[in-house]
């Protein structure tokens, strides 16, 4: 004769449906963690090209700046606009400097909301790929407008960001 076989989850259940909230939890602050924006420092100016920052954050973030190149990075508030400033080497040297800030705006009138028809139309025949980072505008300002990452180049887009950056990226093959 054989009966209805044991039940041998059910003791477990109990004590398991309290580590759901905790794996829950886990992987929200996981997520908060990868999705953390770069620290911040307060500025006078902007820092230039070449210059050495002393106080870094303790937590750096990662920034892209050529197609062989990726340097630690910080963000920077100068007044009401924000920037993502890269350093290089033991003495922290400033290799880069962007911004996406609505704030920004170049010295040739340019901002992220300049559609990248109206950078091209100014400065034509100017446009530069760079294989693995992308296509940008060097403007006489010194910024540049990067106005694609990859794909195709769209006219009636804006303008991702504007960087200028010290390092020289590896000539492609």
């Amino acid at each position: 004769m054989t009966g209805p076989e044991p039940d041998i989850v059910a003791p477990v259940l109990p004590r398991m449906k309290n580590i759901f909230p905790w794996l829950a939890f886990l992987g929200l602050a996981v997520a908060a963690l990868a999705a953390a924006p770069a620290p911040k420092l307060i500025l006078p100016a902007v820092p230039e090209l070449g210059t050495t920052i002393r106080a870094l954050p303790d937590m750096l973030s990662w920034q892209l700046v050529s197609r062989t190149q990726v340097l630690p990075c910080f963000e920077v508030t100068v007044g009401q606009t924000d920037y993502t400033v890269a350093v290089e080497g033991k003495k922290h040297r400033v290799a880069w400097v962007s911004s996406q800030a609505t704030m920004f705006v170049t010295p040739e009138n340019f901002s992220i909301r300049t559609k990248v028809a109206d950078v091209l139309a100014k400065y034509p025949d100017k446009l530069v790929q760079e294989e693995g980072f992308g296509g940008f505008v060097p403007l006489p300002s010194g910024w540049n407008a990067l106005v694609v990452r990859e794909g195709k180049l769209d006219p009636n887009a804006r303008v991702i960001l504007y960087f200028r950056r010290a390092v020289t990226p590896e000539p492609t093959e």
